[in-house]
């Protein structure tokens, strides 16, 4: 009785260790801590989680703007493609007001194109804005599907044209929506299309294709590459941090790790999918939060 009573605190700070390695950070934060040497190894070991935490927090910050950064050329192309636009139909206004001819149908058609193309770069910023936002303090709420996937990709159909990659959007009902920080889950979905991208440059056949699937009361995000599917032994390792398959200084390793995580937080997951001979990336999430408010 005496050596159980000694040896179930170590069991447990080796259990709470293992949970750490696998990627619970939090592992160690309700653990009592008694007046012992046992109490001195957890105290020791909290503090290292938290210094890991914290330093995985700023790398995660560094590993988000680094994407948004390389996005910056493409987004710059895809401004100022539309600010071109504008600024040729108001010299087409103009030259209609010097000339006189007061041509209605004329203005109307340049100040419609004007419309349309202001709106289209306020979604490219918005996007930009919004993703450049850590978003793990926002509140859970039912957000449009469609406006999740248009979040994501405002900020990289310009990158995957230029690199000539077919961009397959799914045709999604305007009232389909899930509880859930609308953020994060473009970020995840904008992390899997970056990764798709970079993993089919070699490729002759170069697609991306977004899917979305309604299971009962689970919502299924399906990002498929034109590239072959991953092996198992690569699968088993890709959600591990800092674990990539990019060369040197191309990646950190943490964008999947971090959208595991998020998906955790929506009480939902994010895998391989195997059984499609193409690769394929599937994030499920409830379509309701049972526990929303207490969501870390």
């Amino acid at each position: 009785m005496t050596l159980h009573k000694m040896t179930k605190p170590l069991d447990e700070a080796v259990g709470r260790a293992k949970r750490f390695g696998e990627g619970d950070y939090n592992a160690f934060s309700d653990v009592q801590i008694s007046n012992d040497e046992v109490g001195t190894l957890i105290h020791s070991l909290q503090a290292m989680a938290k210094k890991v935490q914290d330093a995985l927090a700023d790398q995660v910050r560094k590993a988000r703007l680094t994407s948004l950064g390389e996005l910056s050329t493409s987004i710059a192309h895809e401004i100022n493609n539309p600010l071109l636009i504008i600024s040729l139909n108001l010299e087409k206004l103009d030259k209609l007001l010097k000339s006189g001819n007061i041509d209605p149908e004329k203005m109307n058609n340049c100040i419609q194109v004007a419309h349309k193309t202001v709106y289209r770069i306020e979604k490219i910023v918005k996007g930009m804005k919004a993703l450049a936002r850590e978003g793990s303090a926002d509140p859970f709420s039912q957000t449009s599907v469609n406006e999740i996937i248009e979040q994501a990709i405002s900020v990289c159909q310009g990158t995957l044209r230029h690199e000539n990659i077919i961009l397959k959007i799914p045709s999604v009902d305007e009232k389909m929506t899930c509880e859930c920080r609308g953020v994060q889950i473009s970020q995840v979905l904008l992390n899997l299309i970056n990764n798709a991208s970079q993993a089919i440059q070699g490729e002759v056949e170069k697609w991306i294709e977004i899917r979305v699937l309604q299971l009962n009361k689970t919502l299924r995000f399906e990002v498929i590459n034109s590239g072959p599917k991953i092996s198992h032994t690569v699968a088993e390792k890709l959600f591990t941090s800092f674990y990539t398959t990019k060369k040197s200084g191309e990646g950190t390793g943490l964008g999947l790790s971090i959208g595991k995580r998020i998906a955790q937080d929506h009480s939902g997951s994010l895998s391989v999918d195997l059984s499609k001979s193409n690769t394929c990336f599937v994030l499920e999430i409830p379509t309701h939060q049972k526990n929303a408010h207490q969501a870390a």
